[in-house]
Formats: structure tokens, sequence, C-alpha cells
């Protein structure tokens, strides 16, 4: 009786392990600053925005679950150890098609995220005037330029 029960508590640690190994490898964990977005494989490559947030879950070779980060970037250009030019730019989902048309499908978010700024910085410095719907340009800081008030002084 004894065998059996330690081979019963064996299998159901060997079935947790296992189920927490399938869960880590077949779910994604989209955070409230990304965009998350499902490539299927069977149905001609078709590309689906996904509406919620938290865990979204994969099947692999199937359906393939990638995730772009959309919180505000710094980009700035760079020569000689000095800044010449910075913008703040956030990737806009709207243009989601127009961007995975360019660069195709893959992880713009977590290690990818480097990457992913030296493509956003290519559309944000190009000098030909062409807008992108996935380039979204914020306002920069005006603590530079801030006005003073006067102090003091009074008759």
């Amino acid at each position: 009786m004894k065998k059996v029960l330690m081979w019963f508590g064996i299998s159901i640690v060997a079935l947790a392990i296992l189920a927490l190994i399938a869960f880590d490898t077949c779910s994604v964990n989209v955070s409230n600053n990304q965009l998350a977005y499902t490539f299927d494989r069977w149905d001609g490559g078709k590309v689906e925005v996904v509406n919620h947030k938290g865990y979204v879950f994969e099947i692999p070779f199937v359906l393939d679950v990638y995730v772009i980060d959309l919180s505000p970037m710094q980009l700035c250009l760079n020569a000689n150890n000095r800044v010449l030019n910075c913008k703040l730019v956030q990737f806009d989902p709207a243009g989601l098609d127009l961007f995975l048309s360019l660069h195709g499908v893959g992880q713009y978010s977590g290690r990818s995220k480097a990457a992913f700024e030296e493509i956003m910085k290519s559309y944000a410095f190009e000098t030909t005037g062409t807008t992108y719907p996935f380039l979204k340009e914020l306002p920069s800081s005006q603590l530079g330029k801030a006005v003073m008030p006067a102090v003091g002084g009074g008759k």
C-alpha cells in the first residue's frame, strides 16, 4: 500500500510540473502598456488584435501571440557623445497593419525592445515629411523653456 501511495504522489508531482511547464510555454502575459496580437499559421497568416490584458494562450505550431510595447520612448540622435536631437514617440495601434506589412510579424517588446526602438527611430527622424499611422509623436517637455515668475520688487 505504501508503494502505491508513493507512486501516486510522484505521479501527481510530475503532472503538476508538466502543467507548469505547459502553462509557461503556451501563455503570454500582456500588461497594460502592451498591445498583443495573434498570428494564425493555419488560417493563411491571419493577424488579429487581442482586446484584453492578462494571460493569452497560444497553440504551439498553430497560433502565435506577439506583443508590442505601447509605452512612450525617448529616441535620440547622438554624435561624438553629444545629443543632437530627441523626440518622444509612442506606437499607435491604429497603424498595426502597415507596421506588420513593413517589418513582419514578431516580438517587439522585452528583449527585442532595443531593435524596436531603432525601427521607430528611423521613422521618427525621417526627413521626407511622410507620416506613418503607427508613429505618434508626443509633445516634448517644456521644462527648459519655462518662464520664471518675477520675484519680489514692490514699491
